[in-house]
């Protein structure tokens, strides 16, 4: 059954595939995940237009934003996706899913390139963590938990 309600933040996860395939593997430790989708409509003002600003359709884009805690034996660790970033033969390409673990909650799957990759430590006595950035390519899908 689909999560009633407002979500706890807690159960919507980031998972990914380093191999731009379709095993995804949770983002282990991970603090959050931002997904931002964005439409650049195209400006069509013309002398025609009186003054007033005409727009049509145009690009829609997405990138989606995460944080995690570092560990060397984590699932989808910083050097996991360091070497996804620095492959020759990938150059930073994964796909991912958003979702939750709830049945019949909606999921969101795509593919994209990573664009940032921040590996931080947290100063004395605090956790590390490593943040990054994937620019969306294509379309996202929307899917189900099941």
């Amino acid at each position: 059954m689909a999560t009633v309600g407002v979500m706890n933040g807690t159960k919507l996860r980031l998972y990914a595939d380093q191999a731009g395939g379709s095993t995804y593997t949770v983002v282990g430790n991970s603090l959050d995940v931002t997904l931002s989708y964005t439409h650049s409509p195209r400006e069509t003002t013309s002398q025609d237009s009186g003054g007033n600003a005409s727009f049509l359709e145009g690009k829609r884009s997405f990138t989606i934003d995460f944080n995690a805690l570092h560990s060397e034996d984590g699932t989808n660790r910083f050097q996991l996706w360091y070497a996804t970033l620095a492959s020759q033969s990938l150059r930073g390409l994964v796909t991912f899913k958003i979702a939750s673990t709830t049945s019949g909650d909606t999921t969101l799957t795509g593919s994209g390139y990573i664009t940032s990759l921040v590996q931080a430590s947290g100063g004395p006595e605090s956790n590390a963590t490593f943040n990054g950035s994937i620019q969306g390519t294509g379309t996202l899908t929307t899917g189900t938990v099941s």
